[in-house]
Parts: C-alpha cells; sequence; structure tokens
C-alpha cells in the first residue's frame, strides 16, 4: 500500500524500516529534518510515511492499511 505519488514512495534517498524480526512487514519513509528541539536539547525529525509493505495479509488487511494506527521509533546504534 502506497500513501504518496510515484516518485515520491520511489525516492532513492527514501529508507525502508523493518518492521519484524520475521522481515515480513516494512514501511518506506522520509525522513525531513524538524527544527523543534526537546527540553533535552535533543533535535527531532520527522518520518513522512510513504509504503507499508507486508508479506501477511492477515495482520494488515486491506481495510487496516487504508487507516492503519501504529508506532514506529527508531533507536540509534551507539558508536
Amino acid at each position: 500500500m502506497t500513501y504518496g505519488y510515484d516518485e515520491e514512495v520511489r525516492n532513492p534517498s527514501n529508507v525502508i524500516f523493518r518492521c519484524t524480526n520475521e522481515e515480513d512487514v516494512f514501511v518506506v519513509g522520509e525522513i525531513v529534518p524538524y527544527s523543534t528541539t526537546s527540553t533535552t536539547g535533543q533535535r527531532f525529525g520527522m518520518l513522512h510515511f510513504r509504503a507499508l509493505i507486508s508479506a501477511r495479509d492477515d495482520l494488515y488487511p486491506l481495510s487496516y492499511m487504508c487507516k492503519p494506527d501504529f508506532d514506529l521509533s527508531i533507536h540509534a546504534s551507539e558508536s
């Protein structure tokens, strides 16, 4: 299920996130810089969802895909 125009979904700067350990659900998104900082001084970006890809119709039926309701957390790895 795509949530944007073809050129937005297929943009080479988009990132693909694995949503499950089974690697059967992925999110395609565009990371957009956001200038707001938190009270701790951390800067946050926003993710524009461009597509949700699932190999399992039982987890994400078409009725759900039209109005998805989920949270995505991105944890940067420590170097």
